[in-house]
Protein backbone atom coordinates (compact mmCIF):
# COMPACT_ATOMS: atom_id res chain seq x y z
CA UNK A 1 0.00 0.00 0.00
CA UNK A 2 2.88 2.70 -0.99
CA UNK A 3 5.76 1.63 1.05
CA UNK A 4 6.98 -1.31 -0.54
CA UNK A 5 7.37 -2.86 -4.66
CA UNK A 6 8.42 -6.48 -3.20
CA UNK A 7 7.72 -8.01 -0.20
CA UNK A 8 11.15 -9.16 1.36
CA UNK A 9 10.32 -9.96 4.35
CA UNK A 10 7.95 -12.37 3.69
CA UNK A 11 9.91 -13.97 0.65
CA UNK A 12 12.72 -14.74 3.20
CA UNK A 13 10.12 -15.87 5.66
CA UNK A 14 9.04 -18.18 2.68
CA UNK A 15 12.57 -19.54 1.94
CA UNK A 16 13.22 -20.17 5.57
CA UNK A 17 10.68 -22.43 5.68
CA UNK A 18 11.23 -24.40 3.12
CA UNK A 19 14.88 -24.89 3.78
CA UNK A 20 14.87 -24.49 7.79
CA UNK A 21 11.82 -24.94 8.97
CA UNK A 22 9.67 -23.11 11.93
CA UNK A 23 9.95 -19.39 11.51
CA UNK A 24 9.02 -16.60 13.29
CA UNK A 25 8.91 -12.78 12.01
CA UNK A 26 8.97 -9.90 14.41
CA UNK A 27 7.98 -6.47 13.09
CA UNK A 28 9.15 -3.75 15.16
CA UNK A 29 8.02 -0.72 12.54
CA UNK A 30 5.88 2.34 13.18
CA UNK A 31 3.57 0.89 10.44
CA UNK A 32 1.41 -2.41 10.68
CA UNK A 33 2.83 -4.78 8.34
CA UNK A 34 -0.49 -5.24 6.98
CA UNK A 35 0.99 -7.26 3.37
CA UNK A 36 3.50 -9.18 5.90
CA UNK A 37 0.13 -10.49 7.80
CA UNK A 38 -1.89 -11.19 4.94
CA UNK A 39 0.83 -13.16 3.60
CA UNK A 40 1.10 -14.87 6.85
CA UNK A 41 -2.52 -15.24 6.94
CA UNK A 42 -3.22 -17.32 3.87
CA UNK A 43 0.25 -19.43 4.88
CA UNK A 44 -0.56 -20.58 8.08
CA UNK A 45 -1.68 -24.05 8.27
CA UNK A 46 -0.63 -24.90 4.84
CA UNK A 47 1.27 -28.23 5.66
CA UNK A 48 4.66 -26.68 5.39
CA UNK A 49 6.86 -25.77 8.68
CA UNK A 50 4.70 -23.15 11.39
CA UNK A 51 5.00 -19.76 11.33
CA UNK A 52 4.63 -16.77 13.57
CA UNK A 53 4.10 -13.32 12.86
CA UNK A 54 4.62 -10.97 16.22
CA UNK A 55 4.30 -6.75 15.56
CA UNK A 56 4.23 -3.75 17.26
CA UNK A 57 3.08 -0.39 15.58
CA UNK A 58 1.85 3.03 16.19
CA UNK A 59 -1.97 2.93 16.21
CA UNK A 60 -4.21 4.21 14.83
CA UNK A 61 -1.94 5.05 12.14
CA UNK A 62 -1.45 4.08 8.32
CA UNK A 63 -2.52 1.77 7.05
CA UNK A 64 -5.54 1.83 9.47
CA UNK A 65 -4.82 -1.92 10.18
CA UNK A 66 -3.35 -3.70 13.11
CA UNK A 67 -5.96 -3.79 16.01
CA UNK A 68 -4.86 -6.30 19.28
CA UNK A 69 -8.49 -7.73 17.81
CA UNK A 70 -6.81 -9.44 14.19
CA UNK A 71 -4.55 -11.36 16.67
CA UNK A 72 -4.89 -15.30 16.09
CA UNK A 73 -3.24 -18.16 17.83
CA UNK A 74 -2.74 -21.78 17.11
CA UNK A 75 -0.17 -24.50 17.49
CA UNK A 76 0.41 -24.53 13.69
CA UNK A 77 1.38 -20.61 13.67
CA UNK A 78 -0.06 -17.29 14.96
CA UNK A 79 -0.55 -13.26 14.20
CA UNK A 80 -0.05 -10.93 17.13
CA UNK A 81 -0.60 -7.62 17.08
CA UNK A 82 -0.24 -5.42 19.82
CA UNK A 83 -0.95 -1.89 18.99
CA UNK A 84 0.90 0.87 20.31
CA UNK A 85 -0.80 4.00 21.32
CA UNK A 86 0.90 7.04 19.74
CA UNK A 87 2.31 8.17 23.47
CA UNK A 88 3.99 5.46 23.52
CA UNK A 89 7.59 6.01 25.24
CA UNK A 90 10.58 3.96 25.50
CA UNK A 91 10.04 1.78 29.13
CA UNK A 92 6.69 0.69 27.93
CA UNK A 93 7.73 -0.30 24.01
CA UNK A 94 10.58 -2.01 25.88
CA UNK A 95 8.70 -3.32 28.14
CA UNK A 96 6.22 -5.07 25.78
CA UNK A 97 8.98 -6.91 23.88
CA UNK A 98 10.94 -7.76 26.75
CA UNK A 99 7.43 -9.86 28.77
CA UNK A 100 6.14 -11.13 25.11
CA UNK A 101 9.29 -11.96 22.63
CA UNK A 102 10.98 -14.55 24.72
CA UNK A 103 7.42 -17.16 25.54
CA UNK A 104 5.89 -16.42 21.97
CA UNK A 105 9.36 -17.76 20.73
CA UNK A 106 8.93 -20.69 23.57
CA UNK A 107 5.79 -21.71 22.30
CA UNK A 108 6.96 -21.67 18.41
CA UNK A 109 10.86 -22.89 18.70
CA UNK A 110 11.70 -21.47 15.72
CA UNK A 111 14.44 -22.34 13.38
CA UNK A 112 14.65 -18.99 11.47
CA UNK A 113 14.03 -15.52 12.88
CA UNK A 114 13.40 -12.75 10.39
CA UNK A 115 13.16 -9.26 11.48
CA UNK A 116 11.65 -6.22 10.11
CA UNK A 117 13.82 -3.93 11.15
CA UNK A 118 12.21 -0.39 9.99
CA UNK A 119 13.53 1.95 12.93
CA UNK A 120 10.92 4.70 12.18
CA UNK A 121 9.33 4.16 15.20
CA UNK A 122 11.58 6.24 17.26
CA UNK A 123 11.39 9.48 18.51
CA UNK A 124 12.01 12.76 15.72
CA UNK A 125 11.87 10.51 13.14
CA UNK A 126 10.08 13.46 10.35
CA UNK A 127 6.95 11.47 9.09
CA UNK A 128 6.31 9.25 12.29
CA UNK A 129 7.82 8.14 14.95
CA UNK A 130 6.53 7.25 18.80
CA UNK A 131 8.33 8.64 22.07
CA UNK A 132 10.89 6.01 22.04
CA UNK A 133 14.65 6.87 22.37
CA UNK A 134 17.21 5.55 20.21
CA UNK A 135 18.62 3.53 22.99
CA UNK A 136 15.54 1.48 22.22
CA UNK A 137 17.24 -0.27 19.86
CA UNK A 138 20.18 -2.26 21.26
CA UNK A 139 17.67 -3.34 23.62
CA UNK A 140 15.84 -4.89 20.91
CA UNK A 141 18.84 -6.96 19.20
CA UNK A 142 20.06 -8.18 22.64
CA UNK A 143 16.36 -9.58 23.22
CA UNK A 144 16.60 -10.84 19.83
CA UNK A 145 20.28 -12.12 20.14
CA UNK A 146 19.46 -14.00 22.99
CA UNK A 147 16.31 -15.55 21.91
CA UNK A 148 18.12 -16.59 18.75
CA UNK A 149 20.37 -17.90 20.62
CA UNK A 150 18.29 -20.09 22.81
CA UNK A 151 16.39 -21.96 19.96
CA UNK A 152 19.59 -22.19 17.70
CA UNK A 153 18.01 -20.20 15.35
CA UNK A 154 19.62 -18.29 12.27
CA UNK A 155 18.71 -14.45 12.32
CA UNK A 156 17.74 -12.16 9.18
CA UNK A 157 17.94 -8.52 9.63
CA UNK A 158 15.38 -7.03 6.68
CA UNK A 159 16.11 -3.00 6.59
CA UNK A 160 12.62 -1.51 6.11
CA UNK A 161 11.34 2.49 7.55
CA UNK A 162 13.01 4.97 8.85
CA UNK A 163 13.57 8.57 7.96
CA UNK A 164 15.45 10.70 9.97
CA UNK A 165 19.36 9.76 9.03
CA UNK A 166 20.98 10.38 12.78
CA UNK A 167 18.38 7.98 13.99
CA UNK A 168 19.52 5.18 10.61
CA UNK A 169 23.02 5.83 11.33
CA UNK A 170 22.96 5.42 15.23
CA UNK A 171 20.55 2.22 14.54
CA UNK A 172 22.11 0.68 11.76
CA UNK A 173 25.29 0.58 13.82
CA UNK A 174 23.48 -0.59 16.44
CA UNK A 175 22.52 -3.55 14.63
CA UNK A 176 25.50 -4.62 12.94
CA UNK A 177 27.55 -4.58 16.10
CA UNK A 178 25.04 -6.26 18.29
CA UNK A 179 24.98 -9.30 16.07
CA UNK A 180 28.92 -8.73 15.04
CA UNK A 181 32.07 -8.35 17.27
CA UNK A 182 29.73 -6.72 20.39
CA UNK A 183 27.52 -9.65 20.33
CA UNK A 184 28.62 -10.85 23.57
CA UNK A 185 28.25 -7.57 25.29
CA UNK A 186 24.72 -6.42 24.28
CA UNK A 187 22.51 -5.78 26.94
CA UNK A 188 19.05 -7.86 27.89
CA UNK A 189 16.85 -5.90 29.10
CA UNK A 190 14.73 -8.19 32.02
CA UNK A 191 11.16 -8.25 31.53
CA UNK A 192 8.87 -5.64 32.80
CA UNK A 193 5.30 -4.90 32.26
CA UNK A 194 3.67 -1.77 30.66
CA UNK A 195 2.68 1.00 32.67
CA UNK A 196 0.05 1.62 30.23
CA UNK A 197 -3.02 -0.27 31.12
CA UNK A 198 -4.21 -0.89 27.31
CA UNK A 199 -0.86 -2.72 26.62
CA UNK A 200 -0.78 -4.38 29.76
CA UNK A 201 -4.07 -5.96 29.20
CA UNK A 202 -3.21 -6.81 25.58
CA UNK A 203 0.19 -8.87 27.04
CA UNK A 204 -1.44 -10.29 29.68
CA UNK A 205 -4.03 -11.78 26.93
CA UNK A 206 -1.05 -12.80 24.72
CA UNK A 207 0.75 -14.55 27.79
CA UNK A 208 -2.72 -16.17 28.47
CA UNK A 209 -2.78 -17.89 25.18
CA UNK A 210 1.00 -18.61 25.50
CA UNK A 211 -0.05 -21.29 28.86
Amino acid sequence: MGFCLFNNVALAAQTARRQRGTTLIVDFDYHHGNGTQAWAERVIGDGSAPLGFFSTHAYPAYPGTGAFSESRYAKEGFVIDIPLPLDTGTGDFVGVWSTLLPPVAAALRPKTIVVSAGFDFLRNDPIAGLLVDVEAVKLLCGLIGQTAAQHNAAVALVLEGGYDLNNLRLSAEMLARSFTQDAGSTHVPAAHTPRDARLREMTTEVLRWLR
